[in-house]
């Protein structure tokens, strides 16, 4: 698990509970030492003022990953459209509604991505559970079959 941050305080972090590698990304200037960060946490800093998405991938692909899963809110998500470095969208769709004028959306940005590439459904998923989960997959300048 990845987690990326522009400070080192994260308060109470639970996320790195969970079994393999715990690693932080995060900047050169953050603070030092976060009395809430279990032992173990890998720290890697990469970028003055924000992590620098180029260093963090070429760090991620170094270590021997192969695949990487981004969630987050809207800013994180911005990034790597920014820089092109989405190759697949899963969303997710719920029996609920989330709206209004602040409510989440996939990216935060102050502008249309001039050019955004083009996604492809590429399979439907649905999870039972309470509640039920559908998950559309899109892939970058992939088409279904039945589309062509």
């Amino acid at each position: 698990m990845i987690v990326i941050s522009t400070e080192i305080d994260l308060g109470p972090v639970r996320v790195f509970n969970g079994p393999g590698r715990a690693i932080l990304a995060t900047t050169d200037r953050a603070a030092e030492g976060n009395p809430d960060l279990p032992s173990g946490v890998e720290v890697w800093r990469l970028g003055s003022k924000r992590v620098e998405l180029d260093r963090l991938l070429e760090r991620i692909a170094s270590e021997g990953f192969e695949r990487l899963l981004v969630e987050g809110g809207g800013g994180i998500a911005s990034l790597f459209f920014e820089q092109d470095r989405v190759d697949e969208i899963w969303l997710t769709q719920t029996p609920w509604l989330i709206g209004g004028d602040d409510a989440p959306g996939i990216a935060d940005a102050d502008r249309l991505f001039d050019p955004f590439p083009r996604y492809h459904l590429v399979a439907v998923e649905t999870v039972a559970g309470d509640p039920e989960e559908t998950f559309l997959i899109y892939r970058k300048g992939t088409q279904l079959e039945s589309d062509r």
